[in-house]
This record gives structure tokens, C-alpha cells and sequence, in this order.
């Protein structure tokens, strides 16, 4: 199982901004299965909680300007 600090890490080592997102969603996915399993989430855990959400954030804002860049708008 893979650590918040390790989700983050390869996620900023990522090249791609589509495999960064990939990268984030599976450590996501894992570490949430792992806190609705029961264990407690420790403040120092948390601050890794925002900083991956930070990170997804800001992917997603640059993804979101790089295919509305070269999107034709819809036609009235």
C-alpha cells in the first residue's frame, strides 16, 4: 500500500497531466478504502489529504485550460 507521501511524489514526478491525474486517483482510491475501513486519520495524514487535493486541483485547472485551448466552441 502505497503512502500519501508517495501518491504525492509520483504524481509530481509524472510528465503527463492525464497520467498525474491517473497516478493521484489510484492513491486516492486506496487510501480512502483505508480510512473508511475504520482507522483514524492522524492531523499529519490530513495535511497529506489537502496537499494531494491541492495538487489534483491544479491539474485538473491546467487540463481543463489545455483542451478548451484548441476546442472549437459549439456552433448556434
Amino acid at each position: 500500500m502505497a503512502t500519501l507521501d508517495e501518491v504525492l511524489a509520483k504524481a509530481r514526478e509524472n510528465n503527463t497531466i492525464l497520467g498525474s491525474i491517473n497516478t493521484l486517483l489510484d492513491g486516492l482510491r486506496q487510501q480512502i478504502a483505508d480510512i473508511l475501513s475504520g482507522a483514524a486519520v492522524p492531523a499529519s495524514v490530513q495535511v497529506k489529504i489537502d496537499e494531494v487535493f491541492a495538487a489534483l486541483t491544479a491539474q485538473r485547472t491546467e487540463l481543463d485550460e489545455v483542451l478548451t485551448e484548441n476546442t472549437q466552441p459549439p456552433t448556434p
